[in-house]
């Protein structure tokens, strides 16, 4: 997103009272404990998913199901 970062954006998402019960999964790049450094940033919510690229149809769709 060239005017803001995926960060920024999820951020603003979930301190949304009309957006923030919508489950999010993060597509990344970033592989290595992704979560972990999700948790560690400053002000950032909870992250209720994420899939690493490649992107696995599999793995994609469990986590959808986990999260419905």
């Amino acid at each position: 997103m060239p005017e803001k970062s995926g960060v920024k954006f999820f951020r603003e998402l979930k301190t949304d009272n009309h957006w923030k019960y919508i489950p999010v999964i993060i597509v990344t790049g970033i592989s290595e404990d992704f979560r972990n450094f999700m948790s560690s940033r400053h002000q950032i919510p909870a992250l209720e998913g994420f899939v690493s690229k490649p992107i696995s149809p599999e793995e994609t769709l469990n986590l959808v199901h986990t999260l419905t």
